[in-house]
């Protein structure tokens, strides 16, 4: 049997609840990350020690609990049912350990406790290792060990869905007693992780090379866990700082985003993303932006800037850690944990330009901020202003094929090869279309848009220049007025009603829901193939339209005609807004589209916020007839009703539905059988509901 390297353990604080807050999450930074102006390494500054945040929150059969508390942050997730299993998730190089146990024939359920507490450990390796410790009890009678997993998030996804690891990641197992330690050093032998387990009522077997935890007779299995690795802290944004004012009436939610909040990037959510994400932070600050402080804001957009690469594209993720060393290694760099940025994704490109200019026209911060902060300098050593620049001369370039000759094939792809590109990023997430409504229709001509705005700011116009973005006005305007109407669907009242009685079918609701008199429909698709056919799937993509344009009064009737309706006609439900309705597409569409799917017809939580803070929007106008302003009044009335029904879940990032006894309830999304993901118990962008008034 191996066995680990003694440990001398130290305690740092025993500790404790301090909300019943939705908090802890993300993070990712690495050791060898670039340093710029805005992120610096947390050792080398000089800061207050951050309040102790703690909380647990239980999602279907999985009981979150999280931990932040000075340099440590975690997640922890101990899921019951018959499938159990626990993962420790850490805002530090996007790592965590994790243990899968063997199907259980009891359905297995944990115990909460509130007395977690912050450990450091110094290992005779030299590594520190930073992480948590706490106790739950388990109804199990016996738990078998099926695979320890202890390295890079990304690993531990992997293995989620596939049950395999790299060949190359080996833990070293020891047994003492009353205690397991599994504990192994990262590959490249700068960091590493550890995952101890004391049975506190029960003993520990070992049988066909498997760890076996049996619980004493007439006791309950009862554990002490502590998990821990070497990271790199980055520095937390306070619950006090993050928002302009404290949100009372929501301070869990308040709490959740301060945790995904630090000085040199925001995190996108938890477990399973503990990295920047591009598109994840732009569209985050720009929901929260009427209630977020300048230094969040700020933190968000200059952790974008600094990714954006020399041909003008925004990062979508970063790999770190583990998942850096591994990918580093193969492309024959050495074993270096450096930094990977990736660019696959297209929406993100085009959403930067519309969500700073929307924060320069908010006025909040003074000439002499703007002009510092653009100032600051990225990664590759350009200033942010210079990143900006690149970016717009990006966008513009991207769109004068089109500008120039207006047909399908000229607009905006997803790029060769890929079957994602935008926020819909499950393989079937767009129906296998190449061109996505959001991209073409809103996010670029919103852009192009926003440079003219750009071009005369008196800060910002003179450090883009406007000698390279000439016609703009001519640019956008043939992107504003003919892109959407590629995608514009209509459907005769007959057709509709045999799709809405086939697809009540399938959906398994009730017949009755379908047999209302059907009309004509008009809606847009959510994407066109390869060809330029429609993927003729009704979705909330129309909020990005209500949020980022001022649509004409004919234009706002189009977009709430279809979307407002109550499903299977549209998107509405007492269970969420949909992000997808396959209502009226063919059968191989509709089978990719179900509420088992990932971006089919599920909730996702933050698309409702748009959707209301885009109508919320129109509703400040005044060059809209009475008969738009009662339609967008009666919208907002129905969305509002909505988001407070799912006010319990809503900080989520997805949830799917039942239809029983003629009502749709709600159901944790990742937990039934059939499910093709999983869904985060926190999500950066489920937090936006702060920005909405009266929730």
């Amino acid at each position: 049997m191996l066995k680990i390297p003694t440990l001398k353990l130290t305690q740092l604080a025993a500790s404790c609840a301090v909300s019943l807050s939705l908090l802890q999450m993300v993070g990712c930074t690495s050791a060898q990350l670039p340093t710029s102006s805005n992120e610096n390494s947390r050792a080398e500054q000089k800061v207050s020690k951050p309040a102790e945040l703690s909380f647990a929150l239980t999602e279907g059969k999985a009981l979150n609990q999280f931990y932040r508390n000075d340099e440590i942050a975690t997640h922890s997730i101990l899921t019951g049912g018959h499938n159990p299993r626990l993962i420790v998730a850490f805002a530090a190089d996007n790592s965590g350990t994790g243990l899968w146990f063997e199907p259980t024939s009891q359905d297995v359920s944990w115990t909460e406790d509130p007395n977690r507490s912050g450990v450091i450990e110094q290992d005779e390796n030299g590594h520190t290792l930073r992480g948590v410790r706490w106790q739950t009890q388990s109804n199990a009678s016996e738990l078998t060990v099926k695979m320890p997993v202890l390295s890079n998030i990304r690993i531990l996804r992997d293995y989620l869905w596939t049950e395999k690891v790299p060949e190359t990641i080996v833990n070293q197992q020891t047994i003492e007693k009353d205690t397991v330690t599994w504990y192994r050093e990262r590959l490249d032998n700068q960091s590493a992780y550890q995952l101890k387990i004391k049975v506190i009522n029960g003993s520990i077997a070992e049988r066909q090379g498997k760890v076996v935890f049996t619980a004493d007779a007439g006791k309950k299995l009862a554990f002490e866990i502590t998990s821990a690795l070497a990271n790199s802290p980055l520095t937390p944004i306070e619950v006090d700082d993050v928002l302009k004012t404290e949100r009372a009436s929501d301070y869990r939610t308040q709490q959740l985003l301060a945790f995904l909040s630090y000085e040199e990037k925001l995190f996108a959510g938890s477990w399973r993303f503990l990295t920047y994400f591009g598109r994840d932070t732009l569209l985050s600050v720009r929901l929260l932006m009427p209630v977020l402080s300048d230094k969040t804001m700020l933190a968000g957009l200059g952790s974008v800037l600094s990714r954006v690469n020399d041909a003008g594209e925004v990062a979508h993720e970063e790999d770190l850690g583990e998942f850096a060393v591994i990918h580093n290694h193969h492309d024959g760099k050495g074993k270096t944990d450096q930094p990977r940025f990736d660019y696959k994704m297209v929406d993100d490109n085009y959403l930067l330009a519309p969500i700073f200019a929307d924060y320069i026209a908010s006025q909040s911060l003074s000439d002499a901020e703007l002009s510092a902060f653009l100032q600051q300098t990225a990664f590759n050593g350009k200033t942010y202003a210079e990143q900006l620049k690149q970016n717009l001369a990006f966008v513009y370039q991207s769109a004068l094929a089109y500008a120039k000759d207006p047909k399908f094939d000229n607009l905006i792809a997803l790029k060769p090869g890929s079957l994602t590109g935008e926020w819909r990023d499950s393989h079937e997430g767009l129906g296998y279309g190449r061109y996505p409504y959001n991209i073409n229709a809103v996010f670029v001509p919103a852009a192009l848009n926003a440079i003219k705005t750009l071009l005369q700011d008196p800060i910002v116009g003179p450090l883009i220049g406007s000698e390279s973005f000439a016609n703009i006005e001519q640019v956008y305007q043939t992107w504003y007025q003919q892109a959407p109407l590629h995608f514009k669907q209509e459907v005769k009242a007959s057709t509709a009603a045999e799709s809405l009685k086939v697809y009540a079918k399938e959906a398994a609701i009730e017949p009755e829901l379908a047999q209302a008199n059907a009309s004509d429909e008009s809606f847009y698709a959510l994407a066109l193939m390869e060809d330029g056919s429609p993927v003729p799937v009704i979705h909330s993509d129309v909020g990005f339209a209500l949020l980022f344009q001022q649509p004409s009064a004919q234009e706002l009737k189009l977009l709430l005609k279809t979307a407002l309706k109550p499903y299977p006609y549209g998107l509405i439900t007492d269970a969420g807004v949909l992000v997808a309705n396959p209502v009226y597409a063919n059968q191989k569409t509709r089978e990719i589209f179900t509420n088992h799917y990932y971006h089919g017809a599920v909730v996702w939580s933050w698309q409702q916020a748009l959707m209301l803070s885009g109508v919320n929007k129109q509703l400040q106008r005044s060059d809209l007839p009475a008969n738009i302003m009662q339609q967008l009044k009666t919208a907002q009335t129905r969305l509002y009703q909505v988001v407070k029904n799912t006010d319990d879940i809503k900080n989520s990032e997805l949830w799917t539905w039942e239809y029983k006894q003629g009502q749709f309830e709600i159901v944790p999304f990742g937990q039934t059988s059939g499910h093709k993901s999983e869904s985060n118990a926190a999500q950066l962008w489920s937090t936006v509901y702060l920005a909405i008034p009266g929730l």
